[in-house]
């Protein structure tokens, strides 16, 4: 077993933590990046959803105003 300074134990762990911190933030960063994908991709869902239900309320509507008879007034 080879026994190490400890500058050079110093060393090993500096860079360890170095690449830790390294992958760290590479994962965050793809955290983020999938977040804000998810997230996109509910916005653009709801969007969706929304204008769908806003043409089926507008098409109901439409549909309701049709079947209804609206009387006039008789002139005299």
């Amino acid at each position: 077993m080879i026994e190490l300074t400890k500058s050079a134990q110093n060393t090993v762990l500096r860079l360890w933590i170095e690449l830790t911190k390294s992958a760290q933030n590479t994962v965050l960063r793809l955290w983020i990046e999938l977040t804000k994908s998810a997230q996109n991709t509910v916005l653009r869902l709801w969007i969706e959803l929304t204008k769908s239900a806003q043409n089926t309320v507008l098409r109901l509507q439409i549909e309701l105003t049709k079947s209804v008879t609206i009387p006039t007034a008789r002139r005299r």
